[in-house]
């Protein structure tokens, strides 16, 4: 009997069919197709950190810190080894109880390296693909200058905000104009002279300066000659640098009594408040706070730049985050260091007032957003002026800034003539530059 096109078809299907399942029934279990393996929770990690040498209360450790740690990694655990004092440090290195990552001064990375302590920081950056060029470069390449070989043995992490704060209130007095973004050093000085004035008795000082450091990073002034090690100080910058802080507080009224109170000027700015201006790093909120709780009007200007140099103010002022060449979890290390300078962590520190180092601009005008004593200052001061080329620092700088800074005192309130005080510094700090060799 003949079959019809359509049954043929059926036939055909049904046999195909068979033949599959009878294939499929053939199949050993390691044929078949696997599910995806389920990737194991990473091991639970605990990472010591010290902040040095600077002191944060658990709850500002644990939102800047800690938290947005634990909420990318769940599994890593940020300790605070809470820096006691200068000694800590030393303690923990003959314990051989370094921590895992060390927040400190980009100034102090050359003594750390006199230490061994850091790690070089460039093999994690190729191996995790951390993108630099989302970091300031000046800071990037300050780092690199204090290596051998340009390696990089911090990653910057917080910039230093340097601004003029004013009173408000002793302007009105006094009927000054408020000073405005963009002045120069000799702007300042002649604003000055309108408020060191005496009144009622009250001695008022028109414009007070905090340490020295500021000016040196921003005329790019190394202290030391790193080719030789011998002091550096015999220079047109450095004599700028003397000569100007002399015109600020040879302004009759401007000075206090005694020349070692010349670097503690802060607290009368904020406590006495006879101090028109003071102009330095970045004021700590809470002692902001205790001024605009005091009924105190004030804002802030930018940084005075000095004349012919551009918008150039400060260098690489701030602080780095260190991996510790004795610790065991170093890629883990590097990981939270990562995400320290994510944009999202970047961001919500900015707003709490920590400068970020980041050059994304959406985040920079953002600063200080979080505050309330903030409200209606002129936030832009502090991004008004550009970063000063970093300086080539070297291992005996601490020793070269002690001398120097003593060497500023002595000029401010001596007698001696600048050219005079510059070489009895140059061989003040050459000897103590030998003795330290000799230890």
């Amino acid at each position: 009997m003949a079959i019809s096109t359509k049954m043929k078809t059926f036939t055909i299907g049904l046999c195909t069919a068979a033949l599959l399942a009878g294939c499929s029934a053939g199949q050993s279990e390691s044929a078949k197709p696997q599910e995806p393996a389920v990737s194991a929770a990473p091991e639970p990690v605990t990472l010591s950190v010290l902040l040095r040498c600077y002191k944060v209360s658990p709850e500002e450790f644990e939102r800047n810190f800690a938290a947005p740690v634990k909420k990318k990694y769940p599994h890593i655990t940020l300790v605070n080894l809470e820096c006691r004092d200068s000694k800590h440090l030393d303690e923990l290195i003959v314990s051989k109880e370094l921590p895992d990552i060390i927040d400190d001064g980009l100034l102090g990375l050359h003594d750390m390296l006199s230490r061994d302590i850091p790690a070089d920081l460039q093999p994690l950056v190729r191996s995790e693909q951390f993108d630099l060029n989302r970091i300031d470069p000046k800071a990037i390449e300050f780092v690199r200058s204090i290596g051998q070989n340009g390696e990089l043995y911090s990653m910057p992490r917080v910039r230093s905000a340097s601004a003029v704060y004013y009173n408000r209130d002793l302007f009105d007095k006094f009927g000054a104009p408020y000073p405005k973004d963009g002045m120069t050093w000799d702007d300042y000085i002649a604003l000055s002279r309108k408020l060191s004035v005496q009144d009622s008795n009250i001695q008022y000082q028109g414009l007070l300066i905090g340490a020295p450091r500021p000016m040196q990073t921003q005329l790019s002034l190394s202290y030391v000659d790193r080719a030789t090690d011998k002091a550096a100080i015999q220079s047109d910058g450095w004599k700028k640098m003397f000569e100007t802080w002399k015109a600020i507080y040879d302004i009759p009224g401007n000075r206090a009594a005694e020349s070692k109170n010349l670097f503690n000027t802060r607290d009368r700015f904020i406590k006495d408040k006879t101090a028109a201006m003071y102009a330095d790093i970045n004021i700590l909120e809470v002692l902001l706070t205790e001024l605009e709780n005091s009924g105190t009007k004030w804002d802030v200007a930018s940084y005075p730049v000095f004349a012919g140099q551009g918008r150039g103010v400060m260098g690489a002022y701030g602080n780095g985050l260190i991996i510790t060449k004795t610790s065991k979890h170093k890629e883990e290390a590097f990981r939270v260091i990562a995400h320290l300078l994510s944009d999202e962590v970047q961001l919500e520190n900015h707003k709490n007032g920590q400068m970020t180092v980041l050059v994304n601009p959406e985040i920079q005008k953002r600063l200080w957003e979080n505050s309330s004593i903030f409200k209606g200052k002129n936030i832009a001061a502090f991004y008004h002026n550009d970063g000063a080329d970093p300086y080539v620092a070297s291992r005996y700088d601490q020793i070269a800034y002690s001398q120097y800074s003593t060497a500023l005192r002595n000029y401010v309130y001596g007698v001696k003539d600048i050219n005079t005080v510059l070489r009895e510094a140059e061989e003040a700090t050459n000897k103590a530059i030998e003795a330290e060799k000799r230890k």
